[in-house]
């Protein structure tokens, strides 16, 4: 089995479990002792598990699972909107743009169906089903490959779709999370990369952070926060996250 897959098996055991013991990881995955403990050794570097005698266990914090997007969607929704129309604002004419799954790039995407000198590739079936649905001619691309359950795209198919594409001017990323040390991160790995080839592509980047991706960190790291050219984030942020923002001289715009 492949290390990746490994580590992802352990920690969905550890979330159902509380705990996952190193004798365990051996015995599941028909692997040393000695190669037991690298895994816990690295996923405790990631700042995703804390070490236990003969173990480890969650760290306080970290989730790998969210919610479906209908709940999200109604969670922040002021937050989310007021992002939304401030990015709006940064799309400048016969632009194209590629965006992230989510309920704040869904927002967005409501904004767009007023426009149409816009190239779009889009990453999940509610943006898809949005953009079409108005009386906007914008072109819109679906990113084609495994769909999750909640509706999003992965990588699957990217790399070749992008290599006929002459360049990206934006990418709009969401994430699931966000640390100021860590970056921006994800729950799925397949949505990580996808947004980690539109990343490569685009000639800016441009992150829709409401306040609630502050408290949790995911699994698969999207991109660190240099690599972002604007973040965009809501009055709900605390000072002390600005404050940290703007020690790394990130530029940021408050919705």
């Amino acid at each position: 089995m492949l290390k990746n897959i490994r580590h992802k098996n352990i920690i969905e055991i550890i979330e159902r479990d509380g705990f996952i013991s190193t004798e365990g990881i051996a015995e599941m995955y028909g692997v040393s002792i000695a190669t037991a403990r690298r895994d816990l050794d690295e996923l405790e570097e990631k700042g995703i598990l804390t070490r236990k005698y003969g173990g480890a266990e969650l760290k306080d914090g970290m989730l790998l699972k969210h919610s479906t997007f209908f709940d999200r969607q109604q969670s922040s929704h002021k937050e989310k909107y007021d992002i939304a129309k401030a990015a709006v604002k940064l799309i400048p004419e016969n632009a194209i743009i590629a965006m992230d799954a989510g309920s704040t790039v869904y927002e967005l995407c409501l904004l767009l169906k007023d426009r149409s000198d816009l190239t779009i590739i889009c990453s999940d079936i509610h943006s898809a089903e949005c953009l079409i649905s108005g009386n906007a001619e914008n072109k819109v691309y679906f990113m084609g490959g495994f769909l999750t359950k909640d509706g999003s795209s992965t990588c699957d198919f990217a790399e070749r779709l992008l290599s006929k594409i002459a360049g990206i001017d934006l990418f709009f990323l969401s994430g699931d999370c966000i640390s100021i040390t860590d970056g921006i991160s994800s729950y799925d790995y397949g949505v990580s990369q996808l947004n980690r080839c539109y990343a490569d592509k685009a000639k800016k980047t441009i992150a829709l952070i409401d306040h609630t991706k502050f408290k949790s960190k995911g699994f698969y790291k999207i991109c660190g926060l240099e690599e972002i050219d604007t973040l965009v984030i809501d009055k709900q942020v605390s000072g002390s996250v600005i404050k940290s923002i703007e020690d790394q001289n990130i530029k940021y715009i408050i919705a």
